[in-house]
């Protein structure tokens, strides 16, 4: 078998928008008290960002984790 996780990372453009839709469901869902999805949407950012190794990313999850 060929595939590999590194085939399920995402594309540099597509990769930018679920960083960003992660990182805002995050905060929406934390907003109103659902912690849980909140983490697990910041988990989804944080892969993400390591995807891609994206180093703003990373800091970015960072401090909205010491934040929350």
């Amino acid at each position: 078998m060929t595939n590999s996780w590194r085939s399920f990372r995402p594309k540099p453009t597509d990769a930018s928008a679920l960083f960003a839709a992660y990182m805002a469901r995050n905060r929406k869902a934390f907003a109103v008290g659902f912690s849980d999805t909140a983490s697990h949407a910041l988990a989804v950012a944080l892969y993400v960002a390591h995807a891609r190794q994206d180093a703003e990313g990373l800091s970015q999850v960072e401090r909205l984790a010491v934040e929350q």
